[in-house]
């Protein structure tokens, strides 16, 4: 879900009237997302795993809500295994500025609060929130060359395929200006080669905002501590996008006044400790 929301802003179009290429659209798209405040995104993916000959299939279903004033995020997912039916995992959680409710996945029902005004754990993760849809803009206009351009019905259509260093570089550029201050997750990558990747983005022609994203990518993660040791991963995804500025996120009172506050630790602190 985190890379559907990532790449979610990758706009472009073409046609005789309209833009003519990938970098006008996304300078359009920019403008128009000054105007969003709020959206809705429900998402599928599928993931197939094999690490030492042993497979492992997952499918999530989720749905986030998106309200950018005041800053306000709801996302719900589900995640199961359905070779058994037991091993499924949800996620309901509430993300503000300065506060992150979370219903325990082992016990519906309860919440917590991480309430850390100081926290630069949830500081970052905020700061380089993933729907910001100006932020994925601005980081995609580096590569506008590199998505072939498609008019369809009302609808633009841009699509990407790489693998490899292409794409590497791609990602890198990605995190970097959505997340500069998460080294943790930059180092992880430094262990994942991209075999495959696509991406297909549907936008509307009148108001170039996001219709839909599917993405199939094809990687291979090595383990930093055993080179012999690699799993291979297979992920396929879509998400569909609607009511522009029509979302109004809410915190439950019962989940506000019954939530367990819990501090959540420092990033830096927690990363030198474990160094």
């Amino acid at each position: 879900m985190v890379i559907g929301a990532v790449l979610l802003i990758a706009l472009t179009a073409c046609g005789a009237s309209g833009p003519k290429n990938a970098s006008e659209v996304l300078e359009k798209a920019q403008k128009a997302s000054q105007d969003l405040k709020s959206f809705n995104a429900d998402t599928t993916t599928n993931m197939d795993m094999e690490v030492q000959g042993q497979k492992i299939h997952t499918s999530t279903i989720g749905s986030v809500d998106y309200q950018k004033e005041p800053l306000l995020i709801y996302t719900k997912q589900k995640t199961s295994n359905p070779k058994n039916a037991g091993q499924t995992m949800n996620i309901d959680m509430y993300m503000t500025k300065d506060n992150l409710y979370m219903q325990s996945p082992m016990k519906p029902g309860e919440w917590v609060k991480l309430d850390n005004p100081q926290s630069a754990m949830l500081d970052k993760l905020t700061k380089g929130n993933a729907a910001d849809i100006e932020k994925q803009l601005k980081s995609l206009k580096g590569f506008a060359k590199d998505f072939k351009l498609e008019e369809k019905d009302k609808n633009y259509v841009l699509t990407y395929k790489g693998k490899g260093a292409d794409f590497d570089k791609f990602v890198k550029k990605m995190v970097k200006d959505q997340m500069p201050n998460m080294d943790q997750f930059k180092e992880a990558m430094k262990n994942v080669k991209y075999d495959n990747v696509s991406f297909t983005y549907t936008f509307d022609k009148e108001k170039f905002l996001p219709q839909e994203m599917k993405m199939t990518m094809n990687m291979t993660v090595t383990n930093p501590n055993d080179e012999t040791q690699k799993m291979k991963m297979k992920v396929k995804s879509s998400s569909e996008y609607k009511d522009f500025n029509n979302v109004k996120v809410t915190i439950p009172d019962d989940v506000k006044q019954n939530a367990k506050e819990v501090k959540m630790p420092d990033m830096e602190t927690t990363t030198t400790q474990t160094q």
